[in-house]
């Protein structure tokens, strides 16, 4: 066989149709079959299925954890600094796609978390995997019994009594402070207002109000921060901040 006749021979092949196993391999970086990379994060640890609930797993929110408390609160700067080396773009691009996407610092520590526990995986599965993770665990570390502020923090506040609880993910004190909610809330003079921040997607508010512990309880009246509770106090503090502020 001439090399022309193989080359006339691959051109008929090429217009053939293909089925079964002759069909191409896809790129790279493709999307992975949703069921297929479920099942890679079950065998990687980093989701577990009980019955009809699935659920993150201890060992991977303690990956997590760690991420968190490096780039929780990271600056700006570093925070797209990371992201462009992740996905191979410039500081600058990676600004204008988190702004674009509306990226957080958590999804970021969920990616940089997913790459540790996921070997091999594309940079395109990391950000599919990223949305199951988040369906399947609490996507802030505000407690649900508090409304939850954005951006819209200052305009919430105008005029208000409240208490903004600001919060992070991965931190004790504040699993500590939630867990007294309840008995904080019921102590509160009448009609004051709860809500909570996830303080470090949300640095303008901090820088803002001087904000660098979590948790923090700052004490609104009239819309103007009065007093504050910096790390974790219990019901009997709060009960004598009440007092002092209301």
């Amino acid at each position: 066989m001439t090399v022309g006749d193989s080359t006339a021979d691959s051109d008929a092949d090429a217009d053939a149709p293909t089925s079964g196993d002759d069909q191409p391999d896809p790129p790279a970086d493709a999307p992975r079959d949703e069921e297929a990379l479920f099942d890679a994060l079950l065998e990687a640890d980093v989701l577990v299925e009980d019955d009809a609930d699935v659920g993150v797993t201890t060992d991977f929110e303690n990956t997590r954890d760690i991420y968190r408390a490096t780039y929780g609160d990271a600056s700006d700067e570093e925070f797209h600094a990371t992201l462009g080396e992740l996905f191979g773009m410039e500081p600058e691009t990676a600004a204008e796609q988190a702004a674009e996407l509306g990226i957080t610092r958590e999804e970021l520590c969920t990616l940089l978390s997913l790459r540790s526990h996921l070997d091999g995986a594309t940079a395109t599965e990391l950000q599919q995997a990223v949305g199951m993770v988040h369906a399947a665990g609490p996507s802030s570390p505000v407690p649900a019994m508090l409304h939850e502020l954005g951006d819209d923090a200052d305009a919430w506040l105008a005029g208000r009594d409240a208490v903004v609880v600001v919060m992070k993910r991965g931190c004790d004190p504040c699993r500590a402070l939630r867990d007294d909610l309840d008995d904080i809330v019921e102590s509160a003079p009448e009609g004051t207002a709860f809500a909570g921040i996830d303080g470090p997607e949300h640095h303008d508010f901090l820088r803002a109000h001087e904000v660098d512990t979590a948790p923090t309880s700052l004490f609104v009246r009239d819309g103007e921060v009065v007093g504050r509770l910096a790390g974790y106090y219990g019901p009997d503090r709060f009960a004598e901040a009440f007092a002092e502020h209301y």
